[in-house]
């Protein structure tokens, strides 16, 4: 399954000695604390990540995690988001890329470990979900659940946070 994770407020956190980062390491799987995050710049789209940089954050607001279902329910997802809002396929969005609504989500790949799209983008693709809100929920079903739930997730990351993808 995909999940998006989305943080409102991520501080990062530095490890300037071995030391460091081994107990970052032992907070976040020994100890488990929730707060506690790992994020990576996709290595295909490191952009999408805005200006945050790969490593640990401290989250020190709400976060939200969402169930997106499989990856081939997430490329379905993504051909009728393509299709209906952006007037092309994810085929040809992939062959020539081109800005546009949902442009940044569409073309990323949120298959994989802890990858992030960082809260300039989160703003901008949140305006793309609050503009074709009427359209999405006129389609209904699984599809608008989905939009409903990236919605939310985009809306809580566009401050100083991000939505880290996380599966299958």
């Amino acid at each position: 399954m995909i999940k998006a994770t989305a943080f409102q407020s991520l501080q990062p956190l530095y490890a300037e000695t071995d030391e460091q980062l081994e107990a970052f390491r032992k907070e976040m799987f020994v100890i488990k604390d929730p707060s506690l995050v790992a994020l990576s710049k996709h290595p295909i789209f490191p952009d999408r990540a805005d200006y945050m940089p790969s490593g640990f954050f401290r989250s020190t607001g709400d976060s939200v995690t969402k169930d997106l279902g499989t990856a081939l329910d997430m490329k379905d997802f993504k051909e009728l988001l393509a299709k209906k809002f952006a007037g092309r396929s994810t085929a040809e969005i992939f062959e020539e890329p081109a800005p546009g609504p949902f442009f940044e989500f569409i073309h990323f790949n949120e298959n994989g470990q802890h990858y992030m799209i960082g809260p300039k983008t989160s703003e901008k693709l949140a305006r793309d979900f609050a503009d074709h809100h009427g359209q999405a929920e006129a389609l209904g079903g699984a599809f608008y659940a989905r939009f409903m739930s990236l919605k939310l997730c985009f809306e809580t990351a566009q401050r100083s946070g991000a939505v880290r993808f996380s599966g299958p």
